[in-house]
């Protein structure tokens, strides 16, 4: 933690406060945490006659890792907060899963399969600490200074407690599926019916602040049990269930495909899937939401329905040549996590509420604010205040009159999720194709596989989440649009999140690959991957506002569409494997992988430093600041661009010339498109050993060595993932309007005097070398 600017003097002093004063370990740096993955699974097949067999599978899996705050880089100017192990947590899932198949020869032209599984599944999220603690974030300076909420420049901040999405996090389902195939051969065609039912009860609670996320402007207020902010959210209509979203989500699936053996040499199959949602529980009823928008927030997947039709070929025209392809509609399935967002918060359900401390000047006594409520006179809000962030004693410590007044005044006005009425269950349409080739090369040899794979896909009904709260009310200065809240909603920062559907995305993947084995035992093959992806929405969360404020935006309610998230501009493969029997008839095994890949993309922005988690004054929207994507302006001198100027001591010539010489430099007068950053390139070398040798009763024992990031152990700046974080939005500068109209954009700089590049951080997923050694008998 030193290197990154924090001593372990301040973690011990911190760790030592959390304890003597809040009763509360906060842990220190998360560097022995064990992670475990236990498996169990047993088969029993039963040959019942001829022609008819049953079979019976289990499975057991519980594993969990570490994940949280601390996963990804080093701390630096505008990520100045480093997590203590107790604001991480251990991630995993515990799953039993069971299933029966029977399958049926009843004649020779007529087969079927009975096929029923059940599973039961358990995500774990579970902190370090007490769940009812509360996030407690506090900033190193030793004595706090003006303004207030405002760590000085340069100073690091150090976080304990369960973090806010942990507070009340819990994911069950139980899932019973039943499929049932026909087979009916005629000629040459090949006919097979399809009928499925699926349903899965599912539990999930998440409710973020729950317990409260505090905030201390200096080591003086954490040690004096005096926070500067509270920002939590109460359950409105009772205890923590009121929040829990149960319900059942249920599908019928019916198919038919046709299989014609046209020729020798080509096969064509032509068929369609019909999906049908069934949905019997609806979310609470928000008269609220319905008076604000005239519909009403209980929409489910109920009476929705997907047809897709599909279409293949496979042709082989010689013993060394083999054409596929296929087309057709392909659904995502059900999506179930985003749909459990109308149940977990129809609102009135949580009530979220900010509570800030107001320094007083020259002796006067500190007053207080509270954002989110309504009807408060300045000395109820007062007093409220003093009892929430005087003497702090941790989330169980939040007076009941605070907890009231948001039960009393914050019902109406409480966040929504809800489900677009017309919303269509999420499709693409995908059309691929591949061929396979058996090459003789001459003095090269024969048997040589070269392959090549095309897929083109188009979004038919994509996913996006927007704000209905903010409506646009004017023009900003480089075109896009402007929000405020909704009329009549007060100073509040809640929102009412639709998921809707977007039609806007698709993508090409283009491979070509390679493979040969010589009969002395070497092989080698390789494989080189373009790809090109644009979509909308990524929906990289389970929850709603989440997946509606982590994506670059240009208009500030509303994903932008680009280049995804997820692509990745090429890769290569490269993979050379040895066999021998270098004593006895005992296998030896040597093989090496390496995989070059290219960098994560990002987005520039630049953020409205004064909205934080609140209403932006430049954009009107809430939610992550950061994200709004940069107008990259004229930057031959400062005022070459009517639309932007430029505060005091903000470093004109380190952003002109990081302009001029990255990817924005064509863009200058535009709004930067998204994701047009990239990070560096990642290369891995893996090295895999076998090792056979005999055992009793004519087995073999198989030991084996797996080492992963062998350029990472040769040179420990090799072989790691250097990247923007997540969500992947690279931020320039800090925005504000240059005056009242905002009709010009005031830049300047993120932190401190020099203009600063993206932090390209380590990611440490992957970033690291390891060993792992194995054995196992085979007889």
């Amino acid at each position: 933690p030193a290197a990154l600017g924090i001593t372990d003097a301040q973690i011990s002093q911190i760790q030592g406060i959390g304890q003597s004063v809040y009763n509360f370990d906060t842990l220190g740096a998360a560097d022995g945490v064990v992670e475990k993955d236990d498996k169990v699974v047993a088969k029993i097949d039963w040959n019942i006659a001829d022609g008819h067999r049953a079979a019976f599978t289990y499975i057991y899996n519980k594993g969990n890792i570490l994940a949280g705050q601390t996963g990804i880089g080093a701390l630096n100017a505008t990520n100045p907060n480093f997590s203590l192990q107790s604001n991480n947590y251990t991630q995993g899932a515990e799953n039993h899963f069971g299933v029966f198949q029977l399958n049926d020869q009843w004649t020779d032209s007529f087969s079927t399969q009975l096929r029923i599984s059940y599973s039961d599944y358990v995500r774990l999220q579970v902190p370090f600490g007490a769940r009812e603690f509360g996030e407690f974030r506090t900033c190193l300076a030793p004595a706090s200074t003006l303004p207030a909420l405002t760590c000085p420049a340069g100073t690091r901040q150090l976080t304990f407690g369960p973090d806010i999405s942990r507070q009340a996090n819990e994911l069950d389902s139980q899932s019973l599926n039943i499929e049932f195939q026909a087979t009916l051969q005629l000629n040459n065609h090949t006919v097979k019916l399809i009928a499925e039912r699926r349903m899965q009860d599912i539990r999930n609670l998440f409710a973020q602040r729950v317990s409260g996320a505090w905030y201390f402007d200096s080591v003086a207020d954490l040690q004096g049990r005096r926070a500067n902010e509270l920002d939590i959210a109460v359950p409105l209509r009772g205890g923590i269930d009121t929040v829990t979203a149960e319900f059942e989500n249920n599908s019928w699936t019916f198919g038919i495909q046709d299989t014609v053996d046209v020729t020798d040499t080509l096969v064509v199959t032509a068929g369609f899937r019909w999906d049908l949602f069934d949905t019997p529980d609806r979310p609470f009823v928000n008269d609220a939401f319905f008076n604000r928008f005239g519909f009403t927030n209980a929409q489910t997947l109920n009476g929705r329905q997907l047809f897709q039709p599909r279409f293949g070929m496979n042709w082989k025209p010689t013993d060394r040549l083999t054409v596929r392809g296929s087309a057709g509609l392909f659904g995502g399935g059900s999506p179930n996590v985003w749909i459990s967002n109308s149940y977990s918060n129809p609102g009135p359900t949580l009530g979220r509420v900010q509570v800030r401390r107001v320094p007083g000047v020259g002796g006067a006594a500190d007053t207080f604010t509270i954002s989110g409520l309504s009807g408060l006179s300045a000395a109820q809000q007062n007093a409220i205040g003093a009892a929430t962030l005087n003497n702090v004693s941790g989330g169980p410590g939040i007076p009941a009159e605070l907890i009231a007044a948001v039960r009393t005044t914050g019902t109406a006005a409480s966040p929504t999720n809800a489900l677009d009425p017309n919303f269509k269950v999420p499709s693409q349409w995908r059309v691929s194709g591949s061929f396979d080739y058996i090459a003789n090369l001459g003095f090269l040899g024969d048997d040589w596989n070269f392959g090549a794979d095309v897929i083109w896909s188009k979004v038919n009904d994509g996913l996006t989440w927007t704000d209905l709260r903010s409506v646009a009310t004017g023009t900003l200065p480089d075109g896009r649009p402007r929000y405020s809240i909704l009329p009549g909603q007060g100073a509040t920062t809640n929102t009412d999140i639709l998921l809707t559907n977007d039609g806007r995305g698709h993508s090409w993947n283009i491979v070509g690959r390679f493979d040969k084995r010589w009969d002395n035992g070497f092989r080698l093959a390789g494989a080189y991957t373009y790809q090109r992806a644009k979509d909308t929405n990524p929906g990289t969360s389970s929850v709603a506002f989440s997946n509606y404020t982590n994506t670059a935006v240009i208009d500030p309610n509303f994903a932008a569409f680009g280049t995804s998230n997820y692509q990745r501009d090429n890769a290569f493969r490269i993979t050379a494997g040895y066999d021998a029997q270098l004593f006895g008839d005992n296998t030896t095994r040597f093989e090496l992988f390496f995989n070059s890949l290219s960098g994560q993309r990002f987005s520039y922005t630049f953020a409205d430093q004064a909205s934080g988690n609140n209403r932006s004054n430049v954009f009107g929207v809430t939610g992550n600041n950061t994200r709004y994507s940069l107008y990259v302006p004229n930057v031959a001198s400062p005022t070459a661009d009517p639309l932007v100027s430029y505060a005091p001591g903000f470093d004109f010539a380190g952003f002109q010339s990081f302009v001029q010489n990255s990817e924005l430099n064509k863009f200058q007068g535009q709004i930067a498109p998204k994701n047009i950053g990239k990070s560096p390139r990642y290369n891995k070398l893996d090295l895999a050993v076998r090792q056979e040798v005999p055992f009793v009763f004519g087995g073999k024992i198989e030991l084996s060595m797996d080492m992963e990031n062998v350029l990472n152990l040769i040179d420990s700046d090799w072989g790691t993932i250097r990247q923007v974080g997540f969500p992947y939005l690279g931020t320039l500068v800090n925005v504000t309007c240059a005056n009242a109209a905002c009709s010009q954009y005031q830049y300047a700089n993120r932190s401190g005097t020099t203009f600063q590049a993206p932090n390209e951080a380590v990611n440490l997923n992957g970033s690291l070398w390891s060993i792992r050694f194995g054995a196992r008998i085979v007889f």
